[in-house]
């Protein structure tokens, strides 16, 4: 029985044996396992560090600039070149941007024009009704309310362009101005001093000179000796540059006021002369008669205190006194030629 007790405790210890060599190939496998594990886990989890890493890569480098360019182009499909620039330029140069920044100054400059041109269009605009209102004034001869216009405007094209108006208006109306037709040179007169000091220095040159063309003109016809200077006064008044034709004035004034005397003296004879002035040769033409004679287109060649000295132009051929004598000069006595206003030439 002891060797049956020793066979049984032989077969414990064998299976003992046998399963702790089972329990040593498992733990062995086991970790053999673990390790092939952790192996593969760190080779995995370096794949997947790799893989964040490359993603992160590539969406710095692929998607987030994708993204961004496509927001740009979106911006600057919507116009919104500022922001686009802004933009591309984060970019650098991705694909087109560089272009595309190009294109976004261009269309900012094509904008900016639009604009200039549209505020362009409407100052133009403001700029031509004002014109016109000043073209209704001075077509009503609201000639006051021409010139407020034009001195409250601040553009000088503009102010320019009234004034030419201004002048064209005014010089129209001077150069319609004879003799005949002179009822209105008062006004035109007035009219013109005020136009003068709304155009150019040469312009108003221009206008003062046949301004004082056409008063001369008129005031030569209408001389009259009844009237003594009365009838010519108001015109030579008229005159804007009377240092000018001082000397003129004058000299035509003691002539009229001669004549006036001789006809003043008519109790002792009759002395009716007819008094026109000639406009080409500069010279007065007299028609009178003493008595029974008549001395028709004489020029008044000298005046002096007590004689009249009528004949050709240079050339005395009679002298009337104060008391009526005639006295025919022979032969005719020379004459530098009694003239008025030879710098001036009448249309």
């Amino acid at each position: 029985s002891n060797q049956k007790i020793n066979e049984c405790k032989d077969k414990i210890a064998e299976i003992k044996k046998i399963d702790m060599e089972r329990r040593a190939a498992k733990s062995a496998a086991t970790k053999k396992k673990v390790k092939k594990i952790s192996i593969i886990a760190a080779i995995v989890a370096v794949i997947v560090i790799a893989g964040v890493i490359g993603y992160k890569i590539y969406e710095k480098k692929v998607i987030i600039p994708a993204k961004k360019y496509d927001v740009a182009c979106s911006m600057l499909q919507e116009l919104k070149y500022e922001e686009a620039i802004a933009k591309f330029e984060e970019l650098g140069d991705y694909k087109d941007c560089p272009a595309k920044i190009e294109e976004c100054k261009a269309g900012i400059k094509s904008v900016e024009e639009a604009k200039a041109k549209e505020e362009q269009e409407r100052l133009d605009k403001e700029k031509e009704a004002v014109y016109q209102s000043v073209v209704e004034k001075v077509e009503s001869d609201d000639i006051d309310g021409a010139i407020d216009i034009y001195n409250k405007t601040t553009d000088e094209a503009l102010k320019n362009r009234i004034g030419e108006l201004l002048y064209d208006d005014i010089k129209g109306k001077l150069e319609n101005i004879t003799p005949v037709k002179c009822a209105n040179l008062s006004k035109v007169h007035e009219n013109c001093n005020k136009i003068i000091k709304c155009v150019s220095d040469e312009q108003k040159e221009e206008l003062v000179l046949l301004n004082d063309k056409k008063c001369i003109m008129v005031a030569l016809s209408k001389v009259s000796i009844i009237g003594k200077l009365n009838s010519t006064k108001q015109w030579f008044d008229m005159i804007n540059d009377t240092d000018k034709y001082r000397a003129d004035i004058t000299k035509f004034n003691s002539v009229v006021l001669f004549m006036a005397d001789y006809y003043d003296r008519g109790e002792d004879y009759e002395f009716m002369p007819d008094m026109t002035y000639d406009y080409k040769n500069h010279g007065i033409k007299v028609s009178c008669s003493f008595g029974d004679n008549e001395y028709r287109d004489y020029y008044i060649v000298n005046v002096d205190s007590e004689k009249l000295y009528l004949g050709k132009m240079n050339q005395a051929e009679y002298v009337v006194s104060k008391d009526g004598k005639v006295t025919p000069l022979d032969p005719p006595q020379e004459y530098e030629a009694y003239t008025f206003f030879e710098d001036m030439t009448f249309d």
